[in-house]
């Protein structure tokens, strides 16, 4: 069973707020099929045609990109992890807001009028209550990383959070993040990995059965011994080049 957490807004409308599962708020981006922006073609001096990723025209539309998408996925948010009492949404203050923002055509007649009800009206600017209801809601990287900080790991005497790996590979293979009022999603394919890696239950993950403080204690944790374990190898082969150039 999943517990809500009451939580009394700035506004003084008192929300109830639930653990969703990351992978919910990117499934419920992927739905919208926003166009991702594509670079411009520019044809090079030897005549071959190359993406323009420098382009300012590029860049303006990737940023406008990311905000829509982050905006969107807060209301992912609100629509699968907030409960309220529904007979706010009779209050005659919510009522003229409703009207107002029709006639100003800001009212997305596609997003359920409970996600308009919490953005435009029991929210307003309140970006402390944005965050609360972030925070108590998904698995983000800032709660992961107070746990990978609590622990320190040296190598040689120096951190190895800065030391660099010598062997280490870069294979250019990585996700694309997703912020929500500032707090990162930690990507579910990391949360899968660490499930399986630790013979933990994943359909428990994933129903949200283990707290948010236990995901991020465990992801945390998985990843600091990670990256021990990388040092180890690096070690180990740097030793062995070592004693192979001897010989």
């Amino acid at each position: 069973m999943i517990d809500f957490m009451e939580i009394l807004l700035d506004s003084g409308i008192t929300v109830f707020v639930k653990q969703i599962p990351n992978v919910l708020v990117f499934e419920y981006l992927s739905k919208l099929k926003i166009p991702v922006p594509q670079p411009p073609i520019v044809e090079l001096d030897d005549g071959r045609e190359t993406e323009n990723t420098f382009s300012p025209v590029y860049q303006d539309a990737v940023t406008i990109y990311q905000l829509q998408m982050n905006n969107l996925a807060f209301d992912a948010i609100l629509e699968h992890a907030i409960e309220f009492d529904k007979r706010l949404l009779q209050n005659k203050y919510w009522v003229e807001k409703k009207r107002y923002l029709r006639n100003q055509f800001f009212y997305n007649h596609e997003v359920k009028e409970e996600v308009s009800f919490l953005r435009y009206f029991a929210l307003g600017e309140s970006w402390i209550d944005k965050l609360r209801l972030t925070q108590n809601a998904i698995l983000h990287e800032l709660a992961v990383l107070d746990i990978f900080n609590s622990l320190i790991v040296t190598r040689d005497g120096y951190d190895i959070k800065e030391a660099n790996i010598k062997n280490s590979v870069k294979t250019g293979v990585e996700t694309h993040p997703i912020i929500i009022e500032g707090c990162q999603l930690v990507n579910p394919l990391d949360e899968l990995k660490a499930c399986k890696d630790l013979g933990l239950d994943w359909i428990k993950w994933y129903r949200c059965e283990y707290s948010l403080r236990e995901k991020a204690t465990t992801i945390g944790l998985y990843r600091l011994n990670r990256l021990m374990e990388s040092h180890q190898e690096d070690a180990v082969q740097i030793e062995s080049e070592k004693r192979s150039k001897k010989k």
